[in-house]
């Protein structure tokens, strides 16, 4: 699935440009922001259970081709930071983190004013690669990952100053050590896997270029 998807990734990035070329305009868009109140959910049978997260830091670049002067549809790779997560059990040191790669559109409805120009909806779906770092995930790790999708707006400010928010979740699965079990004299180690989900909002900043 991961080669799958950086292979489609590889055939936009190089298709797209070439068709905004010879049809319409292409923006690219580089964003900085932070996430607010992230959530952690353990879908963990018989109950879930969540942990909030500290915030972190979060880099985006996007790329825009017009298939109609209000409606551009792009690419794009968010990277957020690795954070802590808090109030986990025996004050281990827990941290999480992704990058998600994903399909966006963006239509948008310009605006008679100086400062704000263009005031624009968002939608995105991909997928999560995402981390585990911290002492306390030395005996887990990521056993698939999964679909990301993402909602929000935003708005332009003079036509290349942009400010957004989105509301983004992200689906995946850990394996961790369920029990060990003496047979024939070896140690067999038996897991378990857990679904999880991470939720949060990111505030960002940016500026387009047109290209």
């Amino acid at each position: 699935m991961k080669k799958f998807v950086f292979i489609m990734l590889l055939i936009l990035t190089i298709v797209v440009p070439v068709l905004a070329k010879q049809q319409g305009s292409f923006d690219i868009v580089g964003k900085i922001g932070g996430t607010i109140n992230p959530v952690v959910v353990y879908d963990d049978n018989p109950a879930d259970y969540s942990y909030s997260q500290e915030s972190a830091l979060s880099i985006a670049v996007e790329g825009f081709y017009y298939l109609l002067p209000e409606l551009p549809l792009g690419i794009g790779i968010n990277y957020q930071m690795n954070s802590a997560l808090k109030d986990t059990p025996l004050n281990t040191n827990l941290e999480t983190g992704a990058t998600n790669v994903y399909l966006t559109i963006k239509p948008i409805s310009t605006m008679d004013s100086k400062i704000f120009t263009g005031l624009y909806a968002i939608g995105q779906i991909g997928y999560g690669l995402n981390r585990l770092d911290g002492n306390g995930y030395s005996l887990m790790e990521i056993e698939s990952d999964g679909l990301y999708w993402g909602l929000g707006a935003g708005v332009e400010i003079k036509n290349d100053f942009i400010f957004e928010f989105v509301f983004s979740t992200s689906y995946y699965e850990i394996k961790r050590p369920e029990c060990e079990i003496l047979i024939d004299g070896v140690v067999h180690t038996f897991y378990s896997t857990i679904d999880m989900k991470k939720s949060t909002l990111i505030l960002f900043i940016g500026y387009k270029f047109n290209v």
